[in-house]
């Protein structure tokens, strides 16, 4: 049931079952009318664009417009409300899939079926431009498939009156209509008729026959029975075009398959069936063996993608989707799906490699199809790996206008907004995607880690239980809850959240932080095991090095904490020439020579550190304890204070070891 606040107050006409989908003007329920007994479609406008009339005046402009049409393959629109300050509308509801969707399943459609929707899609456009009507947006999204195989054109919100002269409503920094469907004239910014329409229905007739998107303009492999009609459609020239649906209706009931006033109906079936046969038939014969249909493994590997947690998972899920990509070159989604997967791998290793490999998936999928939603979500994903923080939010900001995921938009606003410095801005777009679909356990997810990230512990907690709530098997939630917990100082209680982490699957930062809260409880020798099997998952690794040298100090092992802290300036100084603005890996350094005594050249990285950042937490920490070890009490406790200011958890100062004799004083604790 859904629960969001802006459809609260209109839940006293409609019950509202479930979010159908999203776009960057309104949210789709499915609903029910209690006062007329009957499911329907209800689009409410968001709740950010509320006070923009141009938002309501184009909700009102689509249901004008649509109310014009009566056709059995067009949706009904119904009603336009604005109900205690929440803008609606409601239309016939339409249970089944969008053709976007089918196309991904079935890659194309089978000749028969091609000519059956296609009729279907000519007959509906017919409707509307009888009624006056250009839609100006149509694509595979915006066309509905039933469960019996009945088409529906949808989503008049970019429609446009045939006698309406001047520009359309839009919203700010909108683009009206999607580019990639777009007629020459169109792109242009010429005047349009009803063949913009038509020729937007070619593309659509061209990827159902043959599976191929708009930016794929070569010729297909086999001839079809609709290449006449798909190229009359996508003619350049408007005036070589079909001057009407009518006529490209008239042209597609003249296929084989269906009965024409030349021919008696039973002649023709005969003839259509026997003409069906002959191209399948074809087909089978001459098709290269190198193109089964990838309905099947798609589904298989998309099935793997919702169950993957795990390193394993994932390389299971990247392997099914570049198998797809091997037999089927130009299947984008599997593109995508298989830099997906990559970039997830990258999340959980930091190998370059994963990087690398998802750059390659994403960026051939952006060569297939640059106006795919998926495509661009995913290349907006992969800026924010690579650090391109400003491209990710203006990727971003385009698709919170023209995706049907704002939430999703908004959500990856809000990791490059952060990455940026610009914080406020990052937590609102997190909690718009919160709000927008609070069923996502993703949206919690980040929303948390920006909590966590500026210290506000309680507000992370409370999010991340909420994402173990909806994914009860996400590691990364119990790992993160119990880094918190950390930080809080609840220690045994973050071991137990770990653990369960550890069990779903195993990874060397979970086994470190483990190790950090059996160090925090002065449990050393625990501590050492665990930053032992960190080490063994990830060898080489500077932190776990540092780490399990620091517990070997207090375990008065003081060889082996030598030797490990010898490695791991050495892994640290080769790490900072790679990134040598790498202020946590600079302040780890800092703190490993001056536990082996070089507190000098310490002091001096400590300084470069501060400098760059004057509130950097761990590093006036560092410097605090460092004061302390050297005897000159009032300097570490001014680090102190200061440290904790800037967001140093107070219960790990009070619990590490290098403050005893010297704790933290309570009127510190009780500030934070």
């Amino acid at each position: 049931m859904v629960e969001s606040a802006a459809a609260a107050t209109i839940k006293r006409r409609y019950r509202l079952d479930r979010q159908l989908g999203q776009g960057g003007l309104c949210s789709v329920y499915k609903a029910y009318d209690l006062e007329l007994d009957r499911h329907v479609a209800l689009k409410l406008l968001h709740p950010m664009l509320a006070g923009k009339p141009a938002a309501v005046a184009r909700l009102k402009r689509e249901i004008l417009l649509a109310s014009r049409i009566s056709h059995p393959n067009v949706v009904k629109v119904y009603e336009f409300g604005q109900m205690h300050g929440n803008t609606y509308i409601t239309l016939q509801l339409v249970e089944g899939i969008h053709l976007r969707a089918w196309l991904r399943q079935h890659g194309k459609a089978e000749t028969g079926q091609a000519l059956d929707f296609a009729r279907q899609l000519a007959s509906g456009l017919e409707a509307v431009h009888r009624a006056g009507v250009i839609h100006r947006d149509l694509k595979p999204e915006n066309i509905l498939i039933d469960d019996e195989g009945r088409l529906y054109l949808t989503d008049f919100g970019l429609a446009a009156a045939m006698e309406q002269r001047g520009e359309l409503l839009t919203l700010e920094d909108e683009t009206p209509g999607t580019p990639l469907y777009m007629s020459p004239e169109r792109k242009q910014g010429l005047p349009v008729d009803q063949r913009t329409d038509i020729y937007s229905m070619g593309l659509i007739l061209r990827e159902l026959a043959t599976g191929r998107g708009p930016a794929d303009a070569g010729p297909g492999e086999l001839p079809h029975p609709l290449d006449a009609v798909i190229g009359k459609c996508l003619h350049p020239k408007v005036e070589e075009r079909y001057p009407t649906a009518s006529d490209l209706l008239a042209d597609l009931k003249g296929r084989p398959g269906k009965p024409t006033k030349h021919r008696p109906l039973r002649t023709q079936l005969v003839i259509g069936f026997a003409a069906s046969i002959l191209v399948v038939a074809a087909a089978f014969l001459t098709w290269p063996r190198s193109q089964p249909a990838a309905a099947a493994p798609y589904a298989q590997a998309e099935k793997l993608e919702t169950k993957a947690r795990t390193v394993p998972d994932w390389e299971a899920v990247a392997g099914a989707y570049a198998a797809i990509t091997q037999a089927h070159p130009k299947h984008v989604m599997a593109h995508v799906g298989a830099g997906q997967a990559q970039l997830q791998l990258f999340a959980l290793t930091r190998e370059e490699e994963r990087l690398a490999k998802a750059r390659t998936a994403i960026h051939r999928a952006l060569d297939l199809d640059p106006g795919l939603a998926e495509v661009r979500f995913s290349l907006a994903r992969l800026r924010v790996a690579e650090g391109r923080h400003e491209e990710a939010v203006h990727l971003a900001d385009r698709l919170k206008v023209d995706s049907p995921d704002v939430a999703e938009a908004e959500r990856i606003r809000a990791q490059a907004l952060f990455r940026l410095g610009r914080r406020e801005q990052a937590e609102k777009a997190a909690r718009a995607a919160v709000e927008l679909d609070t069923a996502q356990w993703r949206h919690h997810d980040t929303l948390a880690w920006l909590l966590a990230a500026t210290g506000r512990y309680d507000e992370a907690e409370k999010q991340y239980r909420e994402v173990i709530a909806l994914d009860a098997g996400n590691a990364g939630a119990y790992h993160n809850l119990g880094a918190i917990l950390i930080r809080r100082g609840r220690f045994q209680e973050s071991i137990d959240l770990l653990e369960q982490s550890l069990q779903v699957q195993p990874q060397a930062v979970t086994y470190a932080n483990v190790g950090t809260a059996y160090f925090y409880m002065g449990r050393y020798q625990l501590a050492s095991a665990m930053f032992e099997r960190a080490m063994q998952l990830q060898p080489n690794s500077e932190p776990y090095t540092g780490f399990l040298a620091e517990t070997m100090h207090w375990t008065g092992n003081g060889a082996r904490a030598a030797t490990l802290l010898e490695s791991a300036i050495a892994l640290a100084e080769t790490s900072l020439k790679a990134r040598p603005g790498a202020l946590d890996t600079k302040t780890r350094l800092a703190f490993y020579l001056w536990r082996s005594g070089n507190r000098a050249h310490a002091r001096k990285h400590l300084e470069s550190v501060l400098q760059a950042n004057p509130r950097h937490a761990y590093a006036l920490y560092t410097m605090a304890v460092m004061e302390s070890g050297s005897g000159r009490a009032a300097r570490a406790q001014e680090f102190l204070r200061q440290a904790l200011d800037a967001g140093y958890p107070v219960a790990q100062a009070q619990a590490d070891p290098n403050w005893k004799g010297n704790p933290v004083p309570p009127q510190m604790a009780a500030q934070r």
